[in-house]
């Protein structure tokens, strides 16, 4: 509806800080060589999730329009631990933490690597146990997202006859320690960003701060001479608010952000089925898995169809 009405659109978690220049630069110009992997991971989440069961019905708060709240979503009895931050964790809901973080982070990898949709997306997810009859069973959740859950795409790259390896972490889940790191005695960040190249990596945490040059010979000298260029950078706020003002379109608008949302939601599929997927993006169908394309779309209840 934005390309066909040409109206200005802008999605907040759009961002553009002074180190995406730097890291971009970087890369451009070959300090870590060719990018073979991107690593992203979140200390997400801390809201709770992972339950295989529904939460039990309480009264509906005076003057909460709970009917308007669930919109399109099938209907069902209030409780609190659907509404507020805890909606995040619930398949109906929310989109975990990969569409709590993602955005933020794999929007600007997206722009500097020159990504493209995914064609395949591999996850593994933690899942619930329990004790039924005195012995030990697994419990199948297809209600809420996992505890904890890693997430592999591969992703092709723009004007190349190539694709990067792209992986996610949640949960608590980090990629191993480079080794160099551990010979520093330093750990990985919570939260944060790997680029690992042919002739080196770069780590930052989640929003590109902090970042340091691993196992690159002469890091100094190749660095020292390279320039940064932030032609027409401005804050993420005053983009908005000129683009919606008749200005220049924003570099956070719908079309600019809708690869990423196609790949975060194709993520979180993956997570749910708990399997391998191979991606149709122009006919949006999983081709390998006909089961997974049941959570293409939503089911909605009537009167709020789309």
């Amino acid at each position: 509806m934005a390309k066909e009405t040409k109206l200005p659109t802008h999605c907040f978690a759009f961002q553009d800080p002074k180190e995406l220049y730097t890291l971009k630069a970087w890369i451009e110009n070959g300090v870590i060589g060719e990018v073979k992997e991107l690593h992203r991971w979140t200390n997400r989440p801390m809201w709770p999730q992972g339950s295989p069961y529904l939460p039990k019905p309480a009264p509906i708060p005076e003057g909460f329009d709970w009917q308007l709240w669930l919109s399109p979503s099938t209907d069902r009895p209030y409780s609190p631990d659907y509404t507020h931050t805890v909606f995040r964790g619930w398949y109906e809901f929310g989109g975990g933490c990969l569409a709590d973080m993602g955005y933020y982070g794999f929007w600007k990898d997206w722009r500097i690597l020159n990504l493209e949709m995914p064609t395949i997306a591999e996850a593994s997810s933690s899942f619930t146990c329990e004790i039924r009859n005195y012995r030990s069973t697994w419990v199948k959740n297809n209600l809420s997202f996992p505890h904890a859950a890693t997430l592999y795409w591969k992703v092709p790259q723009k004007g190349k006859n190539k694709s990067m390896d792209v992986f996610w972490y949640e949960g608590g889940i980090k990629p191993a320690t480079p080794k160099s790191l551990i010979k520093k005695g330093e750990r990985m960040p919570q939260e944060g960003v790997m680029f690992v190249g042919e002739e080196g990596t770069i780590l930052a945490n989640y929003g590109y701060k902090n970042a340091v040059l691993l196992d690159v010979k002469n890091a100094n000298q190749k660095t020292s001479s390279i320039k940064t260029s932030e032609i027409g950078h401005i804050d993420q706020t005053s983009e908005m608010i000129r683009a919606f003002k008749g200005g220049k379109p924003s570099r956070g608008s719908f079309k600019e952000v809708q690869t990423i949302a196609e790949a975060i939601c194709l993520g979180n599929l993956a997570i749910r089925i708990d399997d391998l997927l191979e991606w149709d993006n122009p006919n949006m169908k999983v081709t390998n898995l006909e089961a997974a394309n049941e959570f293409v779309t939503r089911k909605y209840r009537a009167g709020w169809e789309m």
